[in-house]
């Protein structure tokens, strides 16, 4: 990557990418959203058509027990990203941001397997005149868009995870506190909805209904099964069995250690009692080969499976325990002696 490339993701969305990163580590959660519906005020902006949305209380987590037992854990290059975020921008990870929500949209007809679109959506402090001067300065291209601006930057497939025809990464601010992150394709979606000429994602039923089962944490993510297995690359015989399975949930709870759940439904209840089976048998099989580890013991002796009849749904609960993160934190201490 260039190191004028390097400067306009880090400088100017970054910071989202990093808070997005921490909040959906555990990959599980919930929220508090608006008075009588679910979710965050920010599902406004997503589009009806999403195939996968995720949720993470940034600040929740950052002032976690759990985040300072695994701060030792982390990466120097991520601890350098946020201290160069905080002298060039003034933004602080762990204090200006609030919440991030991110949406991965449904592949349009005739889409490559490798174009992928979607954004991430930020609400926090943010100085906007300075992020939007910094941007320009390191070769954000300013475009505009039913009269709201975007910033656009060309980059190499080699140099960003998302990919699309373009090649392109777009940032633009939504409304005051709310900056997003994404394609320029998916960004105009965002517009569109800011604008009232689009249809956000809660009138989509299916959706929503898995939103509400998840929002009780600090962190979720919920979506169609097809859109998980399509971006795991897994075996053709692994993926011929996926269509049973249709939709899924992870949603849980950080602070001290950590808990959770994850969820699969399935088209009906024969293909739910096959995923029941095999997913005990890979808990029974962890459980045997974790004797000499009492703390992972701990953690695996917790998993309970479930199953919802009336929904076709196979449901795994977990808990982390404090010990765990702890012995974790010594590992990653003795490795870097």
């Amino acid at each position: 990557m260039t190191k004028r490339t390097r400067y306009f993701i880090l400088g100017s969305v970054g910071v989202l990418v990093l808070g997005l990163t921490v909040g959906l580590a555990a990959y599980f959660g919930g929220i508090r959203g608006l008075a009588g519906q679910s979710g965050p005020d920010e599902l406004a902006y997503v589009p009806d058509n999403a195939a996968v949305v995720a949720y993470a209380n940034v600040r929740d987590l950052m002032a976690s027990q759990f985040r300072r037992d695994i701060q030792g854990l982390e990466p120097a290059s991520r601890r350098q990203g946020q201290d160069e975020l905080r002298n060039t921008l003034g933004i602080d990870v762990e204090k200006d941001i609030d919440y991030v929500v991110a949406c991965m949209l449904a592949p349009a007809a005739g889409a490559a397997d490798h174009e992928r679109s979607g954004y991430v959506l930020a609400h926090g402090t943010f100085d906007q005149p300075k992020i939007e001067a910094f941007i320009r300065e390191k070769g954000g291209v300013e475009q505009a868009y039913k009269g709201r601006r975007l910033f656009v930057h060309a980059v190499g497939d080699d140099e960003i995870p998302v990919k699309n025809a373009a090649g392109e990464l777009a940032v633009t601010f939504v409304v005051p506190g709310i900056v997003a992150l994404g394609n320029p394709e998916a960004l105009h979606e965002v517009i569109d909805m800011a604008t009232g000429s689009g249809r956000s994602v809660r009138a989509n039923r299916e959706m929503m209904k898995m939103i509400t089962g998840v929002d009780s944490g600090n962190a979720w993510v919920v979506g169609r099964f097809d859109a998980l297995s399509r971006e795991a690359h897994l075996p053709s015989d692994v993926q011929k069995q996926l269509p049973q399975l249709t939709w899924f949930s992870a949603t849980g709870h950080i602070n001290g250690g950590v808990s959770g759940a994850v969820n699969v439904q399935a088209r009906d209840q024969e293909a739910a009692n096959n995923l029941q089976q095999v997913v005990g048998g890979l808990i029974a099989l962890a459980k045997l080969q974790a004797g000499s580890r009492p703390e992972v013991d701990a953690m695996l002796q917790s998993i309970t499976l479930s199953g919802d009849e009336s929904t076709h749904t196979v449901s795994v609960s977990f808990t982390v325990p404090p010990a765990v993160l702890e012995a974790l934190k010594a590992a990653g201490a003795k490795r870097e002696k």
